[in-house]
C-alpha cells in the first residue's frame, strides 16, 4: 500500500515520474528487509507447561463474570496472554482493582493458544503471533498475587484512561455510557452486544471507530479554545503537536487513531513550519513508518480499511470538489467512495453487507459528527470537573441515544437487505477491484451515461457473486467443530438444499449474578452462522434438532436470528425440558415450519434421499436420548447415518426395523459414548468411515477408548472433532475429497 501511494505521488508530479520506479523498490527493499527482521526475532524462549513467574500487567485488564483476562510482561521481555477464572465474587473484587503496571507473582501453565478448528473461523493463535504472543498464560487467581506499581509512564497513562472509563461506566446510563467510552477512549468493549451487532452488520461500525473525523473535530475544537484564550496561532499548534501523540494512545493507538493523529501531526506541523506537503506524499509517509514500527499491521483489517478509505478519498477529494459544490452531495459522493471502495474487504472477512448502509451513512454520518462526537467529547470532559447532575452533554445524550440504538435494532431484524454472497476467492477479489477501479475512472472522467454504466456493473458483479454456488455441482457435507456437541451442514450440488443437524451449545454452570458474562459466546451464533455466511448460504431448508439436549439444540437461537430457517424437525414426543420449548418458541415466532418427525418420514431433493429412522411412534421413551431423530442419507450415492445421542437400546430397535440397512459413513452416537455404536449395530451396517464430534479434554472422557477401538479394529477410517477440527466432505460423480481443518488427508473414504 505504501508502494503504491508514494508511486502514486510522483506519478501525479510529473516532473519526477522518472524517479518512481526507484522509489517503489527502495520503499518494498527497505519493508521486506523489516519483515524479514520481524519474523526472526517473533519468537518465544518458554516451552508449555507450569510456570511460576514475576510480571508486570500491560494494557487494561478485563473482569468478565467469572473469567479475567489481560496481558503482562515477563522479566525476560517476553508478552503473555493471561486468562483465569474466578471462584467467587471476593475474588473477583481483588481482581477488579488491578491495574496497569502492577507487578504480579502468578502461577499457572503454559499453553498454545487456540488455532482455528472451523473452516472460514477467526484463528486465535494468529492474532495473537501478529502481536508477538505465543502463550495463554492459564493462572489460578487464587494462587497469584498482584501489588500495585505505578510502572512507566505509558502505565500511568493507561491507569488514568482506566480510571476516567470506569467511571463513565459507573455514573451513566449503560444505554449511553458505553458510546461516550467508545467515542473518546476508543473502546467498544462496553456497548450492548446487540446494538454492537446493528451497527456491524448494517454497515455503520466505522463511525464508533476513532478516526480522522474525530480527530480533525477534536483538533479543531482545541485550536479555537487556544485560540480565544489568548494564544498565538504558533502556540496553540505547538501544543497540538504535543496532544496528538498522547491522544492516540487515549483513544486506543488502533491503526485508524495512528493514522488520523499522523496526518493531523503532519498538517499542523507544515503549517508551522510553513512547508507544502502533497496529502498523498504524506499518507504515504505515515503508512510506512506505521509497517516498519508494526510490519504485521499490513495483515489487519483496521490498517488495510483505514489506509485504503483514506487513499481513495484524496485521490478522489479534488474531482468531488469540482462536480459536487453542494455539501450534501459531497457527502453522497464521499459514503458512495468509501463504500464501494471497501467491498471486497468487507466481503471478505465478514462474508455479508448490507444494502441498505450507503442511506443510513447518510443518516448517521450527520449524527455522529455534529451530534454524537462532540457531545461524547463533552461529556467526558465535564466528567473530569462536575458532579454528574451538571453533565448536560450527557443528558442530551441520553435522550438522543437510546431511540436512535433502538431504531438500529429494529432496522437490522428486517428480512431485506442482507446480502451474502459467500467468502469471495482470490480472483474474484481481484475482479471487483478492476471494476470497481473502472467505475471510479468513468465516474472521474464523466463518461456519458457513467452512473447507469456503474450500476449495472455493480448488479453484474453482486450477482455473479451470488450465483456461484448454484453453479458448484459438488456436494458436500461439513462436521463442524462446536466443542462437545454435534453440528452438521449438509449442502446438496448447485445449492438445491441446506440441510443442518443440530447446532451445537455451550453448557453452562454460572448461575450466580457476578458469574455472568458480557458477550456470551455461542455456537450458533459464533461457529455455525459465520460458516454458512461464508458459503454464502442466506436461509435453511430443514434444521434437524436430533433432541432436546443443550449440546445439540442450545445454538439454535443464535442461527434462527440471522438466518431464515423454512422448517424445523423435532422428534415426536414429550418436551419436558425448558430449554426445548424455548427454542421450539423461538423459532415458531419467526414463522419457521414446525414438523413433529418419527420413523418412516422421509424427503427428497432429485437423487437425495432422506427418511427418518427413529423415534418410533409406537414407543415414547423417557430417555431423551433414546428419542434421538436418526436420518438414513443417501447423498450422490453416498449413505449415511446420523444418530444424534442414539443408545444401545434404540440401535437394537433400528437393527430390527431395518434388517438391510447399509452405511458408507455414520456419525457415532453420542459423541463416542460406551452407551453407543455397539458392535452389533457397527456389523449390522459396516461402515467404512466414522465422524466422532467431542470437544477437547471433555469431562466426559469422549470418545471412550473402547469405542475407537471397536472402530480401529473394523478398520473404519476415524475423524475426531477434538483432533481434526471441522471435517468436509466433498464429493461429485463418485470422486470423493476429504478435508480436515486441523490435518491434511486427501485420501478421502
Amino acid at each position: 500500500m505504501s508502494i503504491a501511494l508514494l508511486i502514486i505521488y510522483c506519478l501525479l508530479q510529473k516532473e519526477q515520474r522518472t524517479w518512481a520506479i526507484l522509489l517503489a523498490l527502495t520503499v518494498f527493499s527497505l519493508f521486506f528487509l523489516r519483515g524479514e527482521i520481524a519474523e526472526k526475532i517473533n519468537v518465544t524462549s518458554f516451552t508449555e507447561g507450569q510456570l511460576t513467574a514475576q510480571v508486570t500487567v500491560k494494557g487494561i485488564p478485563r473482569v468478565n463474570g467469572d473469567s479475567i483476562s489481560f496481558q503482562v510482561k515477563h522479566e525476560s521481555g517476553e508478552r503473555f496472554q493471561v486468562s483465569g477464572m474466578l471462584a467467587n465474587e471476593n475474588e473477583q473484587n481483588v481482581w477488579n482493582k488491578l491495574r496497569p503496571g502492577d507487578r504480579c507473582t502468578i502461577k499457572g501453565k503454559l499453553e498454545v493458544p487456540n488455532v482455528a478448528s472451523n473452516f472460514f473461523e477467526f484463528d486465535y493463535e494468529k492474532y495473537l503471533y501478529q502481536q508477538s504472543i505465543h502463550w495463554i498464560y492459564r493462572i489460578n487467581p487464587s494462587q497469584s498475587t498482584c501489588e500495585n506499581d505505578p510502572g512507566t509512564w505509558l502505565d500511568q497513562f493507561n491507569d488514568w484512561r482506566m480510571d476516567r472509563i470506569g467511571s463513565i461506566q459507573e455514573t451513566y446510563h449503560e444505554s449511553t455510557s458505553g458510546l461516550i467510552v467508545a467515542l473518546t477512549y476508543g473502546d467498544r468493549y462496553f456497548i450492548d452486544q446487540d446494538v454492537l451487532s446493528a451497527y456491524e452488520k448494517l454497515g455503520v461500525i466505522h463511525l464508533l471507530a476513532v478516526s480522522g473525523m474525530h480527530v480533525g473535530m477534536l483538533t479543531a475544537f482545541l485550536f479555537y479554545v487556544f485560540i480565544r484564550l489568548g494564544l498565538t496561532k504558533e502556540r496553540a499548534m505547538e501544543l497540538l503537536l504535543i496532544g496528538l501523540p498522547f491522544y492516540a494512545i487515549l483513544a486506543g493507538a488502533a491503526p485508524p487513531v495512528i493514522r488520523a493523529s499522523s496526518m493531523s501531526f503532519i498538517v499542523l506541523f507544515c503549517l508551522r513550519v510553513k512547508k507544502k506537503v502533497h496529502p498523498l506524499f504524506g499518507i504515504g509517509i505515515v503508512s510506512f513508518l506505521f509497517l516498519m514500527i508494526h510490519p504485521y499491521s499490513l495483515l489487519q483489517l483496521g490498517f488495510q480499511l483505514s489506509f485504503l478509505i483514506s487513499f481513495s478519498l484524496l485521490i478522489s477529494a479534488p474531482t468531488i470538489r469540482t462536480l459536487y459544490p453542494s455539501y450534501f452531495k459531497q457527502m453522497i459522493s464521499v459514503t458512495f467512495i468509501a463504500q464501494l471502495i471497501t467491498l471486497p474487504l468487507i466481503l471478505y472477512h465478514f462474508f455479508e453487507w448490507n444494502v441498505i448502509s450507503l442511506p443510513l451513512n447518510l443518516i448517521y454520518i450527520p449524527f455522529i459528527t455534529m451530534v454524537a462526537l462532540p457531545s461524547s467529547f463533552l461529556a467526558s470532559v465535564f466528567d473530569l470537573f462536575l458532579p454528574s447532575a451538571l453533565n448536560l452533554p450527557y443528558y442530551l445524550l441520553q435522550t438522543i441515544v437510546p431511540p436512535i440504538h433502538f431504531s438500529l435494532m429494529y432496522i437490522n431484524k428486517w428480512p431485506l437487505g442482507s446480502y451474502i454472497p459467500g467468502k469471495p476467492s482470490g480472483w474474484q477479489l481481484f475482479i471487483m477491484y478492476g471494476v470497481i477501479l473502472y467505475i471510479l475512472y468513468i465516474w472521474e472522467s464523466q463518461c456519458k451515461r457513467w452512473l447507469i454504466r456503474s450500476l449495472i456493473l455493480i448488479f453484474i458483479v453482486m450477482i455473479s457473486l451470488k450465483m456461484t454456488p448454484y453453479l458448484n455441482a459438488k456436494a458436500v457435507v461439513t462436521m463442524l467443530d462446536v466443542g462437545q456437541g454435534d453440528s452438521y451442514v449438509i449442502e446438496l450440488p448447485r445449492r438445491k438444499a441446506v440441510i443442518v443437524i443440530d447446532t451445537g451449545g455451550v453448557i453452562r454452570f454460572s448461575n450466580e449474578p457476578w458469574q455472568k458474562r458480557k458477550n456470551q459466546f455461542d455456537t450458533g451464533k459464533d461457529i455455525v452462522v459465520p460458516y454458512l455466511k461464508a458459503k454464502g448460504i442466506s436461509s435453511i431448508d430443514q434444521l434437524v434438532l436430533t433432541h432436546g439436549d443443550h449440546d445439540h439444540i442450545g445454538g439454535a437461537e443464535g442461527i434462527v436470528r440471522q438466518i431464515p430457517v423454512k422448517e424445523l424437525l423435532y422428534g415426536n414426543g414429550p418436551i419436558t425440558k425448558e430449554g426445548e420449548n424455548q427454542v421450539l418458541r423461538s423459532f415458531f415466532e419467526e414463522g419457521t415450519k414446525l414438523s413433529f418427525v418419527e420413523s418412516g418420514y422421509s424427503w427428497s431433493y432429485g437423487d437425495n434421499d432422506f427418511i427418518i429412522l427413529s423415534p418410533f411412534s409406537d414407543k415414547k421413551e423417557e430417555d431423551i436420548n433414546e428419542r434421538s431423530i436418526v436420518i438414513a442419507a443417501s447423498i450422490e450415492g453416498v449413505k449415511w447415518l446420523f444418530t444424534g445421542d442414539l443408545g444401545e437400546k434404540g440401535e437394537r430397535r433400528i437393527i430390527e426395523q431395518y434388517p438391510n440397512l447399509r452405511v458408507d459413513i455414520l456419525k457415532a452416537g453420542h459423541h463416542g459414548s460406551l452407551t453407543s455404536s455397539s458392535e452389533a449395530l457397527l456389523d449390522h451396517i459396516m461402515p467404512k468411515v466414522v465422524l466422532i464430534s467431542a470437544g477437547r479434554n471433555n469431562r466426559h472422557g469422549h470418545p471412550h477408548p473402547e469405542i475407537t477401538s471397536r472402530f480401529e479394529a473394523r478398520r473404519m477410517k476415524i475423524y475426531r472433532t477434538d483432533l481434526n477440527g471441522a471435517v468436509q466432505f466433498i464429493w461429485s460423480q463418485g470422486d470423493i475429497n476429504v478435508e480436515t481443518m486441523l490435518e491434511s488427508d486427501k485420501t478421502g473414504p
